[in-house]
């Protein structure tokens, strides 16, 4: 009994030690939890608490981008979250800021900044589990440097763009691209966009019925406005401009992310309402609304193209490359050429650019061979065709109508060549001329290469040619031409020569096709030249020119154009007057009667624009089969008149009456042994002298233009030869020249006006 009632005490003291502890243990927890509590209220641990979420966030996300950076095309420069880590972890980011750098594409690198909300959602379980990425940013995009510097930036853009994962991040299964409309600038590369849209996808598998399936990207992107301007020009004065309206651009191509590759293919659709371009001194201004554009592009792994196929439905062009140089093949349907007038008339000297293309076909096919840059032309091959062609040339009164052509052409080291063409033209008008060219068979080959030194070279001289003579045909006037030959290129510019040749065409035809009828005196003309041969500023007929008119003959000869294009032309001739009746001419002019012919010369004669300023001039009115040369009262009138003008018209009406009216016509008019002068000129000065026989001049010591036993016209001069200068005499010649208008307008029934002369195509 007494061994158990000691053993009760050392029970009671383990238990009283073990509860010590655990009011101890207790009073620390509590004092603890009070503590933690207190400190929360306060504010210390939740500082704590967003610096471990940062911290677990940084480590979230450098995870993440360890993941997906090696199988990006893209260097992740920056991602920085501002949300709570509660937020995060329901997928929700409100403020993401992400910095991308690209690798240098072409001759750029670029930087990508986008900052706005991104939705992050699961789909799936375990290994199955996908993840999904909205991002709706404020995005631009700016050019750098090799040393990482930035150029100026895009217009911010606000695209959605979605993106698809595994479920460990390791694989891209798809993205989708939109960018909605509105306005863009991009100004280093000179690009600028009015209502510009986007839309890109891929997906693998396919993210919706609505998607390319398999591993095809898409993209789809249009612009009301599209233009791009040469980087760096000044405003104003760049030179190389690309202006597209209500343009719409679509692709696909083959798309691997792992690595980052498309290709080989890229198949492209391109259409625009109209396509202008100015490219140094050449402007287009092209309807390309008309022909949509469908292409395929194949590149190489360095994704450089290597083949390409057009298609559009006018034109088909295919090219490969090889051996570092382009292969190109095209063929084309029959395009209406009304369609690319402005096109056609850019390639055209200044001189023909107001060609109006009304109707019309060509057609072309063949194949040519290119430098990789495109730069140069290696060599082509192949055939224009033409059909029922209708030009108007306003400028010139020309029209061609129902003209066809049929041109095989090769290009090779830098000269055209042309073997055996094919031209007709069933009917052209000049003004009033109507004429054809019946089919023509033609070449244009190079002939020679022409050097100013050994180491410059101007370039191949090319010769056009007719193969056969050149069948010109103009209605009531009958002519002969023979082979047309043609040289251009060179210092010396052009040089064409054509054989032509005509006897006794009426000279009334000439006026009809030059709206004149009934100013033409009545003559037949007839002309040889062998040749009529054209320079670059100047025209030199070989040959003469004889005008059968008034019973007499007038021959041109020595004729020569020259300086032409320039403010002062040069024209030169010899003409010779054989002949001609006075009383022929008189009647034609309303003058009066007369009876005697003309005979005299103007040789050596040059014109300065419209001056002539060198001559030897002669002209006479010689007696014919009567002994005196007879002029009726109204026909000396008229002599008079075209000395003394309209002054005759005053003279006192006794005076008038005596010396034209009753009194002279009783006597038989006016009997008169002499008229006419000769003229020198030279240097601006004019030599007159009149053509007094000897035997006059001692016995009236005074010098007379017309001379007669009742009337004459004597030269008052007080010094003979009388010396006058240029400006003068040309005065007194048009003046001449009115009174002959005035006398002839007077006898007509109506004046003959000055109307316009137009082919029907210009009149309507």
């Amino acid at each position: 009994m007494s061994k158990a009632g000691a053993a009760l005490p050392d029970k009671s003291s383990s238990f009283l030690k073990r509860r010590f502890k655990e009011i101890v243990w207790a009073t620390i927890l509590l004092s603890l939890v009070l503590l933690f509590a207190l400190l929360w209220s306060r504010g210390p641990l939740q500082g704590l608490e967003r610096r471990f979420q940062n911290w677990a966030q940084k480590r979230v996300i450098a995870k993440l981008v360890s993941e997906i950076q090696p199988k990006l095309p893209f260097l992740i420069e920056t991602v920085e979250i501002e949300d709570p880590w509660a937020e995060l972890r329901k997928g929700k980011i409100a403020d993401l800021h992400l910095v991308l750098k690209w690798p240098k594409i072409g001759n750029s690198g670029y930087r990508v900044r986008a900052r706005g909300p991104i939705q992050i959602n699961q789909e799936g379980h375990n290994s199955a589990a996908t993840w999904s990425f909205h991002f709706d940013p404020i995005l631009t995009v700016e050019p750098i440097d090799a040393n990482g510097t930035s150029g100026p930036p895009t217009t911010p853009l606000k695209p959605a763009l979605f993106f698809q994962l595994s479920a460990t991040f390791s694989k891209l299964l798809g993205f989708e691209i939109r960018v909605p409309k509105g306005p863009f600038k991009w100004s280093p590369h000179g690009v600028e966009l009015e209502n510009a849209e986007l839309h890109s996808a891929w997906s693998m598998p396919p993210l919706s019925n609505s998607h390319p399936a398999g591993d095809v990207a898409a993209l789809e992107f249009s612009a009301g406005k599209l233009s791009w301007t040469q980087p760096g020009a000044k405003p104003g004065s760049a030179d190389r401009v690309i202006h597209l309206e209500k343009f719409n651009f679509s692709g696909q191509t083959p798309l691997s992310l792992q690595p980052f590759a498309f290709g080989p293919e890229v198949a492209v659709q391109l259409q625009s309402q109209t396509l202008e371009l100015l490219w140094g001194e050449t402007y287009i201004d092209f309807p390309i609304g008309e022909f949509p554009i469908k292409s395929r592009l194949t590149f190489n792994s360095s994704y450089a193209v290597t083949a390409a196929e057009f298609d559009t439905p006018n034109l088909q062009l295919k090219g490969k490359r090889a051996a570092n140089r382009w292969q190109a093949q095209w063929k084309s349907k029959a395009l209406a050429v009304a369609k690319i007038q402005a096109e056609f008339n850019a390639f055209l000297p200044k001189s023909l650019a107001q060609l109006e293309i009304k109707e019309g076909f060509v057609r072309s096919q063949g194949r040519a061979e290119l430098s990789e840059d495109f730069k140069t032309l290696h060599s082509a091959a192949g055939t224009v065709e033409g059909e029922k062609v209708w030009i108007l040339f306003r400028e010139a009164s020309s029209e061609i109508k129902n003209a066809s052509f049929h041109i095989p052409f090769q290009f090779q080291k830098s000269a055209l060549s042309v073997r055996e063409g094919i031209l007709e033209v069933p009917e052209a008008w000049f003004k009033h001329f109507k004429g054809k060219l019946a089919r023509t068979r033609l070449s244009w080959l190079p002939v020679e290469e022409v050097k100013v030194s050994t180491a410059e070279k101007i370039g191949a001289i090319q010769e056009l040619k007719t193969l056969d003579t050149l069948p010109l045909t103009i209605e009531g006037l009958p002519f002969t031409a023979g082979k047309f030959k043609g040289t251009f290129g060179g210092p010396d510019g052009y040089d064409i020569t054509i054989p032509l040749s005509a006897d006794h065409l009426p000279l009334e035809k000439f006026g009809v096709g030059f709206c004149r009828k009934s100013r033409t005196p009545p003559a037949t003309v007839q002309f040889k030249f062998d040749p009529l041969a054209f320079s670059k500023g100047a025209i030199e007929p070989e040959g003469k020119i004889a005008l059968d008119v008034f019973g007499g003959t007038v021959t041109v000869d020595d004729i020569g154009f020259y300086d032409l294009g320039t403010e002062v032309p040069e024209t030169d001739f010899n003409a010779f007057w054989n002949g001609v009746q006075i009383g022929q001419l008189g009647q034609w002019l309303g003058f009066g009667e007369m009876k005697g012919r003309i005979e005299g010369y103007s040789r050596n004669v040059v014109f300065q624009a419209w001056l002539p300023t060198h001559y030897d001039f002669k002209i006479q009115i010689i007696p014919d089969q009567y002994p005196k040369i007879v002029f009726s009262p109204d026909a000396m009138k008229n002599v008079v008149r075209l000395f003394a003008g309209s002054d005759i018209d005053h003279l006192p009406g006794v005076a008038n009456w005596l010396a034209f009216g009753w009194p002279s016509r009783l006597f038989g008019g006016y009997d008169v042994d002499y008229f006419g002068l000769s003229a020198f000129s030279s240097e601006g000065s004019i030599l007159l002298e009149t053509l007094d026989p000897p035997e006059v001049f001692a016995r009236e010591r005074q010098h007379f233009i017309l001379y007669g036993s009742r009337f004459r016209i004597p030269l008052n001069s007080p010094r003979y030869p009388l010396v006058v200068d240029a400006t003068s005499m040309s005065n007194f010649v048009r003046h001449m020249f009115k009174q002959f208008d005035a006398i002839a307008e007077a006898k007509a029934k109506k004046k003959d006006e000055e109307t316009i002369c137009l082919p029907p195509g210009l009149t309507h």
